[in-house]
């Protein structure tokens, strides 16, 4: 006869597993947003490979890539109250992202190069913008970390100073003027081997950008 175990000791495994897992490190995610609006499809890419539908209150991540479908708009509103619309057919990886507000990263969250660019601890904001257009409206690390925020795009990093601004890669307005486009690069005396995709248009709404080009100069 096998006895049964007593139904207290199955509790305290039960916590003790639970509790092994939650402090594992690079387990747990930060949660560094939220989607406050979702027009059409959107889709969170985690580190792991694993793909899921947004839906309006879901939170995102960091290291997630964020996408948005055809005709489809996604609202985000960031733990430093910040805020930033991705356009139609765009894809965003949050980088980094820590305010007070949010759990603090592990070693292994972080991209080395944020993290040798920030000091321990600090506020910041690091996004990756890998296609399309986005618009942000700068929170509590833009105000109170400026050096500390900052979006990288195909060609260009964007440093901010208190500032709603843009970014779009090959905007829509020019996608239907291929001609116009490709006589402006020619004039613009830029690489032979640039394409499309490496052409970036900034806008600022308020405040200002430090626009930093990827092969030097600003």
């Amino acid at each position: 006869m096998i006895a049964a175990a007593p139904r207290r000791s199955i509790r305290l495994l039960g916590i003790a597993l639970l509790a092994a897992l939650l402090s594992m490190p690079g387990q747990v995610l930060a949660s560094a947003a939220e989607i406050t609006m979702l027009t059409g499809r959107g889709y969170a890419l985690d580190r792991s490979g694993t793909t899921r539908e947004l839906r309006r209150g879901d939170a995102v991540h960091v290291g997630e890539t964020l996408s948005t479908g055809p005709n489809s708009f996604l609202n985000l509103r960031f733990a430093d109250d910040s805020l930033m619309l991705l356009r139609p057919n765009s894809r965003l990886v949050v980088e980094a992202f820590s305010h007070p507000t949010v759990a603090q990263q592990t070693e292994a969250e972080r991209p080395a190069a944020a993290a040798a660019s920030a000091p321990e601890g600090a506020s910041r904001a690091f996004f990756r913008l890998l296609k399309g257009g986005l618009r942000a409206v700068t929170g509590a690390v833009g105000r109170d970390n400026p050096d500390n925020y900052r979006v990288t795009t195909p060609v260009a990093t964007i440093g901010i100073r208190g500032t709603d601004f843009m970014a779009d890669i090959v905007p829509d307005v020019l996608r239907g003027r291929i001609t116009e486009l490709l006589d402006l690069l020619r004039r613009l005396q830029l690489p032979p081997d640039s394409s499309l995709e490496d052409v970036v248009v900034f806008g600022v709404y308020s405040g200002g950008i430090d626009v930093s080009s990827l092969v030097g100069g600003k």
